[in-house]
């Protein structure tokens, strides 16, 4: 990917569990996405657990055509849960994947 150099700033959803991100979907007016992972069975057995930001800011280091000034996180899941999630990636206590991400112990 070819950047045009600019900082970016992204927003990214805080550790939620799948019924707390469709009542957010429902609540938004995003019925095509809901829809769209009706169409994906295998993708809402992986949403099926609380899940992180992980993946998305694995994916975003990696293509990131520009350097990232920032990370925003909407707490979706509670903001008490998001400072947990952002205290335990400060402090460490993460562990490294097979697949070049990684995964927040404790959120």
């Amino acid at each position: 990917m070819k950047g045009h150099g600019l900082p970016m700033r992204v927003g990214l959803a805080g550790p939620a569990s799948l019924p707390r991100l469709l009542r957010f979907a429902a609540m938004c007016g995003v019925g095509n996405s809901v829809r769209a992972l009706r169409a994906r069975p295998q993708a809402i057995t992986r949403l099926m657990v609380e899940a992180g930001p992980e993946i998305a800011m694995r994916d975003l280091a990696r293509r990131a055509g520009a350097p990232l000034s920032g990370v925003h996180f909407f707490c979706f899941g509670g903001l008490v849960r998001t400072a947990r999630w952002l205290r335990a990636v400060r402090d460490g206590r993460f562990d490294l994947t097979e697949d070049g991400g990684f995964r927040v112990g404790a959120a």
